[in-house]
């Protein structure tokens, strides 16, 4: 008695393992797309900097690997399947759109994709000024320069800040440029402009991204890098700040001085 017992107890558990692996089987050939697609959903953004507008694989899981795709909405979003089991997106406009795969048996998975703009909002916490080879000045030289320097910076008090839209279907590094003097979002006070992005700026010959802002019909140079206080140790995780060299803006200019401001910013 005891030993058929055993056995139906091994039959049992057999059949139990076999129910569960084809469970497992079931859902591991459900059609879906990657873990990294999170709801079915994405977001992406246009125009890319991609040389061929591409923005990006997504992979394929699942089905019966015979896929078909194909987009709702050519005008905003076009794909391409390159490879057996993904496929390229090339966003075209601004917009929305679903991207349908459908498999061999029927199976059929819609991906929701959000073509969005860049967008990037900075509001400034701190204006500082950095003297650097300033030693022999004065106290009160020191203090003409900061002055000056100060009243050169856009934004003229802390919690104002930049608004950068990248709106411009022709690049992905222009766009429009708001500037907010004294208050972010405070439209009464903004200024309307353009800014252009700058990997790798040549005037300063370093990687050193800069973004440069029409203000005023004039060019400037604006690039981000880590805060400088002056006549103090720099903390664990030093803020960034944009920084720009003001040396020939400003009237109090002396021989081997280099004047910076500096605009210490925080994400919004």
């Amino acid at each position: 008695m005891k030993t058929g017992n055993y056995l139906k107890l091994i039959l049992m558990s057999v059949l139990t393992l076999l129910c569960v692996s084809c469970n497992d089987d079931d859902e591991d050939n459900t059609l879906r797309f990657s873990e990294s697609i999170v709801n079915n959903t994405l977001e992406v953004l246009y125009p890319s900097s991609d040389p061929e507008g591409s923005v990006g694989a997504v992979t394929i899981l699942g089905g019966d690997a015979n896929y078909t795709i194909y987009c709702d909405k050519p005008s905003v979003l076009t794909v391409n399947k390159k490879f057996p089991n993904a496929f390229i997106l090339y966003p075209q406009d601004w917009g929305e759109a679903n991207v349908i795969v459908v498999d061999g048996t029927g199976k059929a998975i819609v991906l929701k994709v959000s073509v969005n703009q860049q967008h990037e909002s900075s509001v400034v916490t701190q204006r500082t000024v950095r003297i650097v080879g300033g030693e022999t000045l004065t106290t009160e030289q020191q203090a003409q320069i900061r002055e000056e320097a100060l009243s050169t910076i856009p934004v003229l008090a802390n919690g104002g800040g930049y608004e950068m839209i990248g709106d411009d279907p022709t690049c992905y590094s222009k766009g429009s440029l708001t500037i907010y003097p004294r208050e972010f979002g405070k439209q009464e006070e903004a200024i309307k402009t353009t800014f252009a992005f700058v990997p790798f700026d040549e005037q300063l010959a370093d990687w050193k991204p800069t973004y440069v802002f029409t203000i005023d019909g004039e060019e400037r140079r604006f690039y981000s890098d880590i805060y400088f206080p002056e006549n103090t140790r720099m903390s664990v995780a030093p803020p960034l700040a944009w920084v720009e060299d003001v040396t020939e803006r400003i009237q109090s200019h002396y021989a081997g001085v280099k004047v910076y401001t500096q605009q210490v910013w925080v994400s919004k």
